[in-house]
């Protein structure tokens, strides 16, 4: 097989992967997971999921044969350091292959967007430093809107990894809703009317980064 060395994929035979998803908009229909563990890790390798905002990461790994280790803290504490390296040496693992960065900037415990962001660094920061030389790093974040304003500190976290030495690959949109029904009594109704009111458009997607460690 010829592969890249951080997937099982064959190069030779690259027509026998139509499912594989090379575009940079994904369905609604398509599963998040199982296209970047295909993708970007190998049987056996260990995927490290920072937030852990989705039961479905966990799930894939196990599917297809990936190790998965989830830090779910929305507060940073130094010990975290030490769980990880303990976990590595209980899995006699060196390094992690893949690091998902999955924070919910929606959530509560992120509120405070300044104090979160600073949070979010050390996290980064922990993974990529336990992270193997060239393999991968995805961060999934979704959009906030607040005070009839669009904020894109999606960016801004994307631009903090680029800083860490990471190298950006692949910016990928994700439907997270089915947009193409609308009907009066559902919340997408609702969502529409307050759309056509105060000159937004509802945010449908989530961002998907995905960064090399060089």
């Amino acid at each position: 097989m010829n592969t890249t060395g951080y997937n099982e994929i064959d190069l030779k035979n690259w027509k026998n992967y139509p499912e594989i998803k090379t575009n940079s908009f994904w369905e609604y229909e398509v599963n998040t997971y199982e296209q970047i563990y295909k993708r970007y890790t190998k049987r056996n390798d260990l995927v490290l999921n920072i937030f852990c905002n989705s039961e479905s990461a966990k799930e894939d790994a196990k599917k297809l044969d990936r190790k998965y280790l989830e830090i779910e803290d929305y507060e940073y504490d130094n010990s975290l350091r030490d769980t990880v390296n303990n976990k590595l040496k209980e899995l006699e693992q060196k390094n992690i292959q893949l690091l998902l960065l999955t924070p919910d900037v929606t959530d509560i415990r992120a509120s405070n967007t300044e104090e979160f962001f600073n949070t979010f660094k050390q996290f980064a920061k922990l993974g990529i430093d336990n992270l193997e030389q060239g393999r991968f790093v995805v961060l999934i974040i979704g959009n906030t809107y607040s005070n009839s304003t669009l904020h894109l500190e999606v960016f801004e976290y994307a631009q903090f990894l680029t800083s860490q030495g990471l190298r950006l690959k692949a910016h990928i949109v994700k439907e997270v809703w089915k947009w193409s029904t609308l009907e009066s009594s559902t919340a997408k109704a609702l969502w529409h009317c307050r759309a056509l009111k105060s000159g937004f458009n509802v945010a449908t997607f989530k961002n998907i980064f995905i960064f090399e460690k060089l």
